[in-house]
Parts: C-alpha cells; sequence; structure tokens
C-alpha cells in the first residue's frame, strides 16, 4: 500500500527557538510546551526539533531551516544565552533576515523569560 502525499498544511506557521536545558530543567520549565499548546490552539502550526527532528537527522540542517522560517518566536532565558547552539541558531535567523534589523524585527518575536536581565550593557556581559 503506497503512502499518499499530504498537501501542503494552509494553517500560519510558526517556529519555536529555545534551549533544551532550560525547558528540561530551568526555572522557565514547561514555558516552551506552554507556548506551542497555545500557539496550536489558535490554529497555527508550530515548528520546533523535539516535534520533527527524529534519530539520525542532523541538528545543524534543521536550525538552519528553523531560522528561514517567515515567523520565529525565541524565548529568551539565561539557558539560551549561554548556549553555542542557540547562538548559532539566532545568527541564522539575523542572516535569513539579511542582515536587516527592521526585517528580523518583523520576523522574530523575542519572549524575555523571567530571570533574564539584558536591558542594560552590564546585565549583558556575564
Amino acid at each position: 500500500m503506497s503512502q499518499q502525499a499530504q498537501p501542503p498544511s494552509t494553517k500560519p506557521k510558526v517556529a519555536v527557538s529555545y534551549s533544551w536545558k532550560e525547558e528540561r530543567e530551568g526555572g522557565n520549565k514547561d514555558k516552551c510546551k506552554d507556548l506551542r499548546s497555545s500557539l496550536e490552539k489558535a490554529g497555527i502550526e508550530v515548528v520546533y526539533d523535539a516535534g520533527t527532528i527524529r534519530p539520525g537527522d542532523s541538528i545543524k540542517q534543521f536550525m538552519r531551516h528553523l531560522a528561514g522560517q517567515a515567523h520565529l518566536c525565541i524565548l529568551l532565558s539565561r539557558g539560551y544565552l549561554e548556549s553555542e547552539d542557540c547562538m548559532f541558531e539566532l545568527l541564522r535567523a539575523w542572516q535569513a533576515s539579511l542582515s536587516d534589523p527592521e526585517r528580523f524585527r518583523l520576523r522574530a518575536k523575542v519572549l524575555v523569560l523571567e530571570g533574564v536581565h539584558v536591558d542594560r550593557p552590564e546585565e549583558r556581559i556575564p
């Protein structure tokens, strides 16, 4: 029995970028799951690593794909800021916006989670 190709989804699509470490053990545990649930209830297709990547898939390739999505939601946590992989993903999102601040602002929404202080330069240094 052959599988028929599914038609492309007509739902709006949002990619979610977050820190695995923060999601598993950080002070903002479950924020990503809660966001995904809210978006899905609103009829939005959510693209995120755990829902897409299968054993053997390239995480870097997925990050490039995620960063190139039209709409991106970034859950900014301390774990995110300290993750080399998250910074790679953020860089790819910036590059996908053609390094244009306005284009990036229009497609990427940053949700700053509890415990993250980035308003002043001295808060960002550590």
